[in-house]
């Protein structure tokens, strides 16, 4: 399955993550009409980084 989840903040990567734990299969691509650090999400929310399904528990 592929899919196209458009937004990189916070919330497009939220939705990738939660799509991939539902579909764990799933081909997921992450579209952003910017680099990460100038989207709004990057100051407000931290940087939020979803490179390996294991950084997705924080502690």
């Amino acid at each position: 399955m592929k899919i196209a989840v458009v937004g990189q903040g916070v919330i497009g990567l939220s939705s990738a993550l939660a799509i991939l734990e539902t579909f764990p299969h799933a081909d997921i691509v992450i579209f952003g009409d910017r680099p990460f650090e100038k989207c709004c999400s990057y100051g407000p929310a931290g940087h939020f980084r979803v490179d390996r399904l294991s950084s997705k528990y924080f502690s």
